[in-house]
């Protein structure tokens, strides 16, 4: 669980980041990055219907971002904010698979 001083949690802040913020692709998930000049790092997960029509699974697939992120936030640059987006095929794959994804995200994004 990411802890509450590192989420998003208004839509103003996801709208910002959503306009302003840079794409980086990979398999199973989307990373949408906006660095500002602010202090800390906040995280957002949005994965949708189109993933699963039971809260149930969707939310498993929110705690093991969570999980991942949290695993992995210094390695994330000051200022970062960010939204995580969940694609169709997210349930099937491993959490060590996520891992390598995110870490793969923030070796190229340097």
């Amino acid at each position: 669980m990411l802890k509450k001083e590192n989420r998003l949690k208004s839509k103003k802040e996801f709208d910002l980041v959503k306009m302003q913020g840079r794409m980086h692709q990979s398999k199973s998930l989307g990373w949408l990055e906006l660095r500002t000049d602010q202090v800390g790092i906040k995280i957002g997960m949005i994965v949708s219907k189109k993933i699963s029509s039971r809260a149930v699974d969707r939310n498993k697939v929110r705690r093991r971002l969570a999980n991942v992120v949290s695993n992995n936030l210094s390695k994330i640059k000051e200022g970062a904010r960010v939204i995580i987006l969940g694609k169709k095929g997210i349930l099937e794959v491993k959490e060590e698979m996520l891992e390598l994804e995110i870490r793969a995200i923030l070796e190229n994004n340097k």
